[in-house]
């Protein structure tokens, strides 16, 4: 006669009984969650016998909720119940590491995880495969073994875990062969029956795991070729398989990436090893400096564990200052970041590994393909797959947008690998094609601006980019700007003094567009350094110029004259006629901020001499709006208005909008300053419209507060000074103090 099995108290007992003893100490699932750090997900699973508890689960609830032993004890019963019911054969394999007693966080991935394992969907056919991938030292197989041990109750025919050693240093890793082998014999298959040819060990593994329900953990795998033929054919079965790799050809697997821990989890994990009990922000400084990495806290704590609470802020001073090498430290002896980061990049082709190297020399935060591109010294398309691979190992990151970055610890190793002069080399390919495209997004910001041609073959072999548009420009000027004045700064010291003031220069379009001047600042002036290394006085009159343009957008008038006179200078040394109007008109406006407004006008004069027998009627249409500002101040407001409409004019039939926006909130000033209202405002209007359509955020707050200024309407006064202020604001704009008193004045008379 066939005998019953017991009841399996998992879920006729624990659920209920773990659910009686929280409700009894008045605690939510949620506050249970948050003191036992598992999900609420989970425990609601585990109360409703869903997923079956595990000893992990048991001791903690049992620790929160002051029951002694209890719900352990269940767990025990339970556990003791299953193996008395499993079937004659079923041998109940485990190998699973011990788990670490510092696993913090990780509630959204091990969600992920218990959600496809406890899935009851899809063809028989189809085992229940996840990939959890993620850098080195992320602390996949602390997180695969967790999700292990909190699952081996949905798999009773039990669980295999191997590691395939991908990236163990010292080790080579597990053929699939010997890998089948292992699973064999411990699935009672004698050595004698083991097939010789690695497919004929792949189908016996398959038939061997027939429909049993178990769970299968891979560690540590290299490349979807070691893990392959270990994939059971059925979905009784889950599939745990942790790589740097991201597996993206095993096309039925779910995908769970594990990224860095957040801060406070990541502050967590250190003071539940260190215990020397200093204040949060010292320890928040410490594994910030760690890169987040649960490896390196756990060795930087490690490390730390006998250091007193002032050794402690020395050690977070030292790291964050920059005097420390931070791979250096973060070596305990037995494991080092070094090391683990080393097997990664040995699985490289040796063409990849170098090109890897390089990448790392980039002076940016993060950078595009073209780039990459331009510093590997290969075609786009080969950049692309290149990047893919290097994202797929986890050696870089790829965001949202679509660009890439290193971790911070990744790129210290790959800079303190490569080779330097291999580096210099590609950071020279990097400042060329930085040069040649922001030289070319320059053209179209601002096409009116003279830009000496580059010499013949400057840009041959580098990347080309192609701008259709000045949205397109500005929108990569944008993405870019940080690098290219990194760019600036690094070309500096590497001597390539050309491509250093080409960058510098070809910025200002931009900077005065989006009012950058700070990082403009400090390109103009390292750049100024190169040039005057060349000797060449042409390019140094360029930068003076800028340098000039700069001073006076943040209200040095005396730094801006002397730029401007020593503008003037180089470019009488060389009789250069164009760099003299231009020099002009740039003082005029220094004269103009003084409120010296014919000596603006003779030097605007000059300028328009110039561009008018040089045939260039953007320039002299740029002259003109100047012109017409310097007569707004002599009250000439009838040729004011006649000079800005031809001026107009012609920044319409060229298509040029920041000018026209310029253009039209001088027209509404001088409608302004002549009582005429209702003519400043459709001026003011026209501006702001124009403003926002270019991307121009200071001309837009100009032209919000003309507006304010030409209305009456004191609600609308307030509003338009309230939007003007904030721009100016987001801009660092000395103007939003003046605006926001402004706006306080208004509101104060409103009352």
């Amino acid at each position: 006669m066939e005998s019953k099995s017991e009841p399996d108290p998992s879920a006729t007992d624990f659920g209920p009984e773990l659910r009686r003893l929280r409700l009894a100490k008045g605690m939510s699932l949620s506050q249970l969650a948050e003191k036992t750090h598992y999900s609420k997900s989970q425990l609601s699973k585990v109360e409703n016998g869903v997923v079956p508890a595990n000893e992990s689960i048991a001791r903690a609830c049992d620790g929160v909720l002051g029951t002694g032993d209890r719900l352990l004890r269940l767990v025990a019963r339970m556990n003791s119940v299953r193996r008395r019911n499993r079937l004659p054969g079923n041998n109940f394999f485990s190998g699973l590491p011990r788990e670490t007693a510092h696993f913090v966080g990780r509630g959204t991935e091990l969600g992920d995880v218990m959600r496809l394992l406890t899935a009851r969907t899809g063809p028989r056919s189809v085992p229940r495969i996840c990939v959890m991938h993620g850098m080195p030292g992320v602390g996949k197989t602390a997180l695969a073994v967790r999700a292990a041990r909190e699952t081996l109750g949905l798999f009773p025919d039990g669980c295999l875990f191997i590691d395939l050693h991908g990236h163990t240093p010292g080790m080579v890793p597990v053929p699939p062969a010997d890998a089948l082998e292992r699973c064999l014999r411990r699935l009672g298959v004698a050595g004698e029956h083991i097939p010789h040819h690695v497919d004929d060990r792949a189908g016996m593994f398959r038939d061997r795991i027939g429909d049993r329900r178990m769970l299968l953990v891979f560690d540590n795998v290299a490349h979807v070729e070691q893990v392959e033929p270990l994939m059971p054919a059925s979905s009784s079965c889950g599939v745990l398989i942790t790589s740097r790799n991201r597996m993206a050809s095993l096309d039925d697997a779910w995908q769970v990436e594990v990224d860095v821990l957040p801060v406070v989890d990541a502050v967590t994990l250190f003071q539940s090893i260190n215990s020397a009990g200093v204040g949060e922000p010292v320890v928040d400084v410490i594994v910030r400096q760690c890169g987040l990495l649960p490896l390196t806290v756990r060795i930087a704590a490690v490390r730390l564990s006998r250091r007193d609470g002032a050794e402690l802020r020395r050690f977070a001073d030292r790291l964050a200052s920059g005097d420390a090498d931070r791979l250096h430290e973060l070596d305990d002896g037995g494991r080092t970041v070094v090391e683990v980061f080393e097997s990664s990049a040995r699985m490289l082709a040796p063409s990849q590994r170098t090109a890897f190297l390089l990448l790392a020399g980039h002076p940016g935060a993060d950078f595009d393909p073209v780039a990459a591109a331009a510093i590997a010294g290969v075609a786009a398309p080969a950049a692309e797959i290149l990047l893919e691979r290097l994202t797929d190992e986890h050696l870089l990151i790829r965001g949202q947008d679509g660009r890439f970055r290193f971790h911070d610890l990744v790129r210290e190793y790959a800079l303190r690998v490569a080779d330097r002069q291999d580096v210099e080399h590609a950071l020279g390919r990097l400042a060329g094609y930085y040069a040649t495209a922001a030289r070319a997004a320059d053209r179209r910001i601002a096409p009116h601006r003279y830009q000496r041609p580059a010499p013949e073959g400057f840009s041959s072999g580098l990347p080309l980019v192609a701008f259709a548009t000045m949205e397109e420009a500005v929108l990569w000027m944008d993405d870019e700007f940080d690098n290219l004045v990194a760019t600036c700064r690094l070309a500096g010291q590497l001597r390539l003094d050309e491509n250093c003031w080409y960058i510098a220069h070809a910025l200002q379009g931009f900077a005065f567009l989006t009012k950058s001047w700070d990082a403009w600042l400090a390109a103009q002036s390292i750049a100024l350094e190169a040039t005057l290394r060349l000797g060449d006085r042409e390019a140094e009159g360029y930068l003076l110029n800028g340098l000039g343009l700069a001073y006076l957008e943040r209200h040095d008038r005396a730094l801006a004259k002397e730029s401007f006179e020593a503008a003037r200078d180089a470019f009488r040394s060389i009789d250069d006629h164009r760099g003299l109007a231009n020099t002009s008109g740039n003082l005029a406006w220094v004269h103009h901020a003084a409120g010296e407004h014919e000596m603006a006008l003779t030097e605007h004069q000059h300028a328009l001499r110039f561009h008018l027998t040089a045939g260039s009627s953007v320039a002299v249409a740029v002259t003109l709006r100047g012109i017409a500002s310097a007569e707004v101040g002599l009250g000439r407001f009838t040729e004011a208005v006649e000079h800005l409409e031809q001026a107009l004019r012609t920044f319409d039939a060229h298509e040029l909008p920041f000018d026209r926006a310029m253009a039209l909130n001088c027209l509404g000033l001088a409608h302004l300053r002549s009582g005429e209202l209702d003519a400043a405002w459709t001026a003011y209007e026209a501006a702001v419209e124009c403003s926002r359509a270019c991307g121009s955020s200071f001309e837009l707050a100009r032209g919000l507060e003309g507006m304010a200024a030409a209305t009456t309407d004191r609600d609308a006064m307030m509003r338009l000074l309230a939007e003007s202020a904030s721009v100016y604001a987001k801009l660092g704009a000395a103007e939003a103090v003046r605006v926001s008193r402004l706006l306080d004045e208004v509101r104060q008379q409103a009352v």
